[in-house]
């Protein structure tokens, strides 16, 4: 069995608040979120998270910090530019258990230097390169990851031809 979960983030200063590495939003997601679906959908065994920008670093931030809950974390161009990469610096190492990572990006995110509205959330490093130093972090510290390149940008046209390959591989057999 399979459910899909959307978690609305709350409004544009909720993303730049709980979506940024924030241990207690972290926590709600695997304990209380994912605590629901299993009482709801007493079926589903494995959790695959997934994310897109800030919530692709979100994402990724929780199946590292709770990886007995996660089996993989889908991230599509997450934002792992945040704090100049301060996600790929606090790894955990890996656990036996996972998760393992899909990240995927535009080749054409090259922005830098980019205040995001509304809380002026500052981008010094592009999306890609964001993604190719946290790539090679999580590989560092034991983690299987599948890094995917595309051609496009930040754009959901591309995060949807993303995730018809994504979701695939998440649910294949190990």
């Amino acid at each position: 069995p399979a459910v899909a979960v959307s978690l609305s983030p709350g409004g544009p200063a909720a993303r730049h608040v709980d979506f940024v590495c924030r241990p207690d939003y972290a926590r709600f997601v695997a304990s209380d979120l994912v605590g629901s679906v299993r009482e709801e959908h007493p079926g589903v065994i494995e959790i695959v998270i997934a994310g897109l920008s800030l919530s692709g670093l979100a994402a990724a931030y929780a199946a590292t910090r709770h990886p007995t809950v996660f089996r993989a974390a889908v991230c599509q161009s997450p934002s792992f530019w945040w704090e100049q990469g301060r996600f790929a610096e606090e790894l955990p190492a890996a656990t036996p258990a996972g998760p393992e990572f899909w990240i995927s990006v535009g080749s054409r995110e090259t922005g830098a230097g980019v205040s995001h509205p509304p809380s002026g959330l500052r981008q010094e490093l592009t999306q890609v390169a964001g993604c190719v130093y946290a790539a090679a972090a999580l590989r560092t510290k034991g983690y299987s990851v599948s890094y995917r390149e595309y051609d496009g940008d930040h754009d959901p046209d591309c995060w949807r031809e993303d995730l018809s390959l994504a979701l695939p591989w998440a649910w294949r057999r190990r």
